[in-house]
Formats: C-alpha cells, structure tokens, sequence
C-alpha cells in the first residue's frame, strides 16, 4: 500500500478568511480523503471555502477530480474567531500516482435566500397589520388615539378628528368642565 498524502497547506483568502487543508489518497483502496479547518477572523462577514483533489498518474497526466466540497462558516465573535473543521470522501481513479489540493474562495449565491426572507418579512408585517386592524374594529375605544394621530387634526374640526363635528350640551358642558 502507497499513501499519497498532501501535507497541511495554509491559504489566506483575504479579509480574515483563512483555510488549512490536507488530503491523502490510498493507492490500493483507492480512498481519498480531504480535511480542511477553516477559520474567519472577520467579525462582519463570513464566507464559504471551497476544496478539492486534483487526481494524477505518475507520469503527471491529469486522471479526474474530486467533487467540489463548499463549506461556509460564520463571522466571528466579538471575542475570538469562529472555526469549522470540514471533510470529504471521494473515490480517487484507478492508477493515481499524484494528488493536488486545491483550496478556494467558493462564494454561493444566496440571492433567492435573501428575496424569500423579504418576502416572508413582508407577510409578517401584512399579518400584523390585519391583527392590529381586526383588534382596532373589536377595541374602537383602545385605538382611537391610533386612528386619530394617523388622520392628523382636520380644519374646522371640532370633534373626535374624524371630520364631524360634536355638539355639547349646556348640561354636557357642565358635567365635562
């Protein structure tokens, strides 16, 4: 048995961005097996790493590729830096004689997240807005004061600020002052 092994390699991805990996390959069993640790200094951003092993015979003649391993890791805290170990298992091709790591920046588009947390943020505040409308209708007297300040005063209102007027009685008058 051949082991083919990669020593640690450190990439700086810029930014606080930080991968460490190692890969080896078994020349009988053919079982490859990548391992990287990343780290992100960032206290921002975080980002997602992307690693994987670049196959060769002896002779240097490319044989394949490992698939592509995407891993992504969060800003760090306050104090500190925030850390992910990750792996991948991969069948390497029949008469490998040579084995790459390739550690990258692996950016994933997360621009379909990002519209269905809109959306969904715009559902919450389309449901708050018939609750406190449905709680408004059943509580006229607790809500008066929403209605009222979202009117704003209109001239020549002598009344509740809804446009009409009341009228007070002498005795009305009275009892009020």
């Amino acid at each position: 048995m051949t082991l083919y092994s990669v020593a640690p390699q450190y990439r700086d991805l810029g930014n606080g961005h930080y991968m460490v990996g190692t890969c080896q390959v078994d020349s009988v069993s053919r079982v490859a097996k990548l391992h990287v640790d990343e780290t992100c200094t960032n206290k921002l951003f975080g980002f997602t790493g992307g690693a994987k092993m670049i196959y060769f015979d002896p002779h240097g003649t490319k044989l394949g590729e490992s698939p592509t391993g995407a891993w992504g890791i969060n800003q760090a805290p306050i104090i500190g830096a925030n850390h992910r170990p990750c792996d991948l298992v991969d069948t390497a091709p029949e008469g490998v004689g040579l084995v790459i790591l390739s550690q990258f920046w692996a950016p994933k588009v997360r621009f379909n997240e990002i519209l269905t947390g809109v959306e969904q943020a715009v559902k919450d505040i389309t449901t708050a807005i018939v609750y406190i409308e449905q709680f408004c209708q059943n509580n006229p007297t607790l809500c008066s004061w929403v209605t009222n300040a979202a009117s704003g005063p209109v001239p020549g209102d002598a009344g509740g600020g809804d446009g009409t007027a009341t009228a007070v009685s002498e005795k009305e008058s009275s009892t009020v002052n």
